[in-house]
């Protein structure tokens, strides 16, 4: 549970990072990369999807199902 809590905890300032600095981000992705900002973008809100759907199916997913099958 700990495991998923601190990837949303990392989520969220990532999110709050690129919502706050919008522009921040994709420069500094754009730069490392070498491709324009709207390319940026999607490489940023890609990663945003990647990690959610990782948290969900790599922790929270699996500790649902050991609190069903060993409830406490």
């Amino acid at each position: 549970m700990w495991c998923t809590i601190i990837n949303y905890g990392v989520l969220l300032v990532w999110f709050i990072t690129a919502l706050l600095h919008w522009t921040w981000p994709y420069d500094v992705t754009a730069r490392l990369l070498g491709i324009s900002r709207e390319k940026s973008r999607s490489v940023c809100l890609g990663g945003f999807v990647f990690y959610k759907l990782a948290i969900l199916f790599f922790n929270l997913v699996p500790f649902i199902v050991l609190y069903i099958v060993f409830p406490s």
